[in-house]
């Protein structure tokens, strides 16, 4: 039976729900499509006795460098009525998180949803372990891919750009703009020295040095098999990645979004203001 819970947005995109862990400790968890393996904050796991499996997860940041966490085996994870037994998940030390550390006590993938389904609805600013709406023309559905590797799923979607171009993008509800590799700035005509481009070198919290351009793109960008669900001249940030790109909350904030991983669609319904 489907339940509604609601989140609490964090910053200016990251979807913080309720849940329980092993059916007997209340916790606060980012929400976020992309983040593949779910994880724990070493806190949390100290606080509930867990002790490492002894294997461990080895997974890449769309930078490309490797990151490994230890993984750790629970009873159950529940969040909006989904209950997700035996889960393996990683351990992760939120340090480098910043003032979010304190706040939260893990990030839930895609993983606790794979028999349920799950829809964020950005008016509401909810999230229901079900997916919505039953009827279909009250939506428009895309064709998704669920990449599985051991214990992550990520998801992928087809994205159309302002020139035509298709491409393969992640679903990141844990990113806020638009990010595409850094190759698709010129062939969408835009170029740094022109001013309408800010460029910025920064490190990471792994350590990895980037340089991210910053621009807004001129036109429409959908998913593929629903353009009516478009949104006019997003910003975007260019950064060399090893996706072709990913789609983030600031599209999705304005579409009631279903994610069926059983049917592998995705289905995008107007959302209330939030």
């Amino acid at each position: 039976m489907e339940r509604a819970v609601a989140y609490e947005v964090i910053g200016s995109h990251l979807c913080s729900v309720p849940v329980r862990v092993d059916g007997r400790t209340d916790a606060r968890f980012l929400f976020d499509t992309g983040i593949g393996v779910t994880v724990l904050s070493l806190r949390l796991l100290e606080r509930l006795a867990r002790r490492p499996s002894g294997r461990a997860f080895t997974g890449r940041r769309m930078s490309g460098q490797s990151v490994e966490v230890p993984l750790y085996e629970l009873d159950a994870l529940e969040c909006a009525g989904a209950r997700w037994p035996s889960p393996v998940v990683g351990g992760l030390d939120f340090g480098s998180f910043g003032p979010v550390a304190d706040r939260i006590d893990g990030i839930l993938s895609l993983g606790c949803f794979e028999r349920t389904g799950v829809t964020l609805d950005p008016g509401a600013r909810t999230l229901s372990a079900a997916v919505r709406p039953p009827d279909a023309s009250a939506a428009e559905g895309v064709a998704v891919e669920a990449v599985r590797d051991g214990p992550s799923i990520s998801l992928f979607a087809p994205l159309v750009l302002p020139d035509g171009s298709r491409i393969r993008v992640e679903v990141d509800t844990g990113s806020d703009s638009l990010i595409l590799d850094s190759k698709r700035m010129e062939t969408l005509g835009l170029r740094p020295e022109r001013g309408e481009v800010t460029t910025r070198e920064g490190t990471d919290e792994t350590g990895h040095r980037y340089v991210r351009h910053a621009a807004r793109l001129t036109g429409p960008i959908f998913l593929d098999g629903a353009p009516s669900r478009s949104q006019t001249d997003p910003p975007v940030i260019f950064q060399s990645i090893i996706y072709d790109g990913l789609v983030g909350y600031d599209f999705f904030r304005r579409f009631v979004t279903s994610i069926d991983l059983g049917r592998a669609q995705l289905t995008l319904a107007r959302a209330g203001t939030p």
